[in-house]
């Protein structure tokens, strides 16, 4: 809100505020595994992890500073997400498949 009526720092505060609140979930998850490790199901094993894998690979560029994220880029990471959602409909039988 702070944007919209011209003072960015309260957006900056929030945002950091914010940042911080979801820091903690984490951190829980993290000190519970170490206690007791969690189950994870064979769908994330075998598909989730490679497709955050290839979306980590396609944004280093982007991280690294030597490719600009403009529409094209933007576009390219929407299809693909589209294409990630309808996967997971598709296994869930949503689509008829599964």
């Amino acid at each position: 809100m702070g944007v919209l009526f011209g003072s960015a720092e309260v957006f900056i505060r929030g945002a950091v505020s914010l940042a911080k609140i979801f820091r903690i979930p984490p951190l829980v998850i993290g000190l519970a595994a170490m206690v007791a490790p969690l189950p994870v199901a064979d769908k994330i094993m075998n598909f989730d992890i490679w497709v955050m894998l290839g979306a980590t690979v396609l944004m280093l560029p982007i991280l690294a500073g030597r490719w600009r994220f403009k529409r094209p880029g933007a576009a390219l990471f929407l299809i693909l997400y589209g294409a990630y959602i309808a996967a997971n409909g598709y296994s869930a039988g949503l689509f008829g498949g599964g």
